[in-house]
């Protein structure tokens, strides 16, 4: 309970500066960039993008896969409060993904599609260990909804899933 009212309560006083950006490096892989829209708010917009293929030539029908998903998102940030290097904040964020997956042997090619909507809030905190570095790690709940369909096959099935959501990263501040 203490936790908490420490993040609620009011701090006067925030290192970064309003109109301040930065580029972030996170995990799980995304790019993003952060812009400190006044000393309370920032906005992280941020894409993930990845590719991958798959030779399998030991079964007795040889396989080859390849796959590639694109994933934009964006979050808003709320400072609630400072601790001299320490922020502490939460975060909301909406992030879509969409993936290609396409399969192919002898007899043909299959390729299915899936969408994923996440809705994600998640409490915070970054640590500046200079003037233009900061690390940073996020805790949080989200909502995805996933969607999937296969031409060659009639069924498209969705689901709705709850997930831990974690972040680790640093922000290079230009």
């Amino acid at each position: 309970m203490t936790f908490v009212a420490l993040l609620l309560a009011p701090v006067s006083a925030f290192a970064q500066e309003a109109g301040k950006t930065g580029i972030v490096l996170a995990t799980p892989g995304t790019f993003a960039l952060l812009f400190q829209v006044s000393e309370r708010i920032a906005v992280r917009p941020e894409l993930g993008f990845s590719t991958s293929t798959n030779d399998n030539n030991s079964l007795t029908t040889p396989v080859t896969g390849s796959a590639w998903s694109l994933s934009p998102g964006v979050s808003g940030l709320y400072y609630t409060g400072k601790w001299e290097a320490l922020r502490a904040y939460v975060a909301g964020r909406y992030a879509y993904a969409y993936a290609k997956t396409t399969a192919t042997t002898a007899g043909g090619s299959i390729e299915s599609t899936s969408k994923a909507n996440t809705l994600a809030g998640s409490f915070g905190a970054d640590y500046a260990l200079h003037q233009r570095f900061s690390v940073f790690a996020e805790l949080g709940l989200a909502f995805v909804h996933t969607s999937s369909s296969t031409p060659a096959v009639t069924i498209s099935p969705t689901a709705n899933v709850w997930a831990i959501r974690t972040a680790v990263g640093g922000i290079f501040y230009f």
